[in-house]
């Protein structure tokens, strides 16, 4: 477009591919810098934004966007701040809004509908919190990428958990649908991904339930993986199974049914909630959820003003759902190749870049000038 160049900090880990589809478009330069103090990368991918940094670093930002958890809400330099602060137990932290709305924060970006909600809940602008999805690369996740081989047993239909093994993820839910809805001899396997001792999530009794469960004889086979995976295998893991359950309780965007929709795998997932946005009816197989609220106004330290509140789904209707995909995997595989023809063509960065770009142009456009 005939309008300067706008020059975006972003942090390069959890936002890489948003960045690089942003740049891809021409219509903005992106100098990146690490909140923890690290220095982008080559190996990650990043090609002339590492390039555009080196020449931007100590320029006057247009605007600066920022995303980590806890956020940084302090006023940069110079120029409006974005925050992108997604959200999963209904109404947002306090502090968050409030720094929304004093004017710390120029705007926030939420990756759902779902999150947003909870925001206005909690007094936030409605103005100034808008949602700019996530997406899927078509290249990386694709029916036709190449499954990992873990030596796993053939003639067994593999159901996939991506996750921390955590309340939100709703893992206790699957393994009490796991014990309810398969026996030992049935040719099935349950595939649980998790973060290992690296990731953000700290061991717990899960761990422990798993262990008992691979140890019961009568129980349906589980494998439990805790390894680190390179990034570019997420795709080979997705092909690797068939069908992949998530019934979390509380998500903000819930990234792993995106991709492996992309991937072309049958999901199943709760009604409503943040997928409902991208996983229209034929593209998913979901599930009737109750709300649940929990008398607990602190997550993680940050103080909420209403008490933790999601949806859950029922571990009978989980077990009724994947008993029914084992038993008719064509059907299954059906849904799963409308998937993956409806989220490349809707749902890719490419597109979340384009909200995004446009967000920041008004960002821009109603900053005040600096003189």
């Amino acid at each position: 477009k005939s309008r300067k160049y706008k020059d975006i900090y972003l942090p390069d880990y959890v936002n890489r591919d948003l960045v690089r589809a942003m740049a891809r478009t021409g219509r903005a330069r992106f100098a990146l810098s690490d909140l923890e103090g690290r220095s982008p990368d080559a190996a990650d991918g990043l090609g002339p934004l590492l390039r555009w940094s080196r020449e931007l670093a100590g320029r006057r930002p247009d605007v600066t966007v920022r995303h980590s958890f806890p956020p940084v809400l302090d006023r940069p330099a110079a120029g409006p701040l974005v925050a992108i602060m997604p959200w999963e137990f209904g109404a947002a932290p306090v502090e968050w809004v409030a720094a929304q709305r004093d004017g710390r924060v120029d705007e926030v970006w939420v990756p759902s509908e779902h999150t947003r909600g909870g925001y206005l809940r909690s007094g936030a602008d409605p103005d100034r919190v808008v949602v700019v999805p996530n997406g899927i690369d078509p290249a990386r996740f694709t029916p036709g990428a190449a499954p990992l081989d873990w030596g796993l047993p053939d003639g067994r239909l593999r159901f996939l958990f991506v996750g921390g093994l955590v309340w939100r993820k709703g893992v206790d839910i699957l393994l009490r649908a796991w014990e309810e809805a398969f026996q030992g001899d049935d040719d099935v396997l349950l595939v649980i991904k998790d973060f290992g001792s690296g990731g953000p999530y700290d061991p717990n009794m899960t761990h422990e339930w798993i262990r008992a469960l691979q140890a019961d004889p009568q129980a349906a086979p589980i494998v439990h993986n805790s390894d680190s995976l390179p990034e570019d295998a997420m795709a080979g893991l997705y092909r690797m199974c068939d069908v992949v359950v998530q019934p979390y309780r509380g998500e903000g965007y819930c990234l792993p049914v995106a991709e492996a929709m992309a991937c072309g795998l049958p999901v199943i997932i709760p009604e409503g909630g943040p997928t409902a946005e991208y996983a229209p009816p034929g593209t998913a197989i979901t599930l009737p959820t109750r709300p649940v609220t929990v008398p607990q106004r602190e997550v993680s330290g940050l103080a909420i003003p209403e008490d933790v509140s999601v949806d859950e789904v029922q571990a009978a209707d989980l077990a009724a759902a994947m008993r029914r995909a084992a038993a008719d995997p064509a059907g299954a595989r059906a849904v799963g190749d409308r998937a993956a023809a409806w989220m490349r063509a809707h749902h890719t960065w490419d597109h979340a870049a384009a909200v995004a770009l446009d967000r920041l142009e008004l960002v821009v456009d109603r900053a005040p000038v600096a003189r």
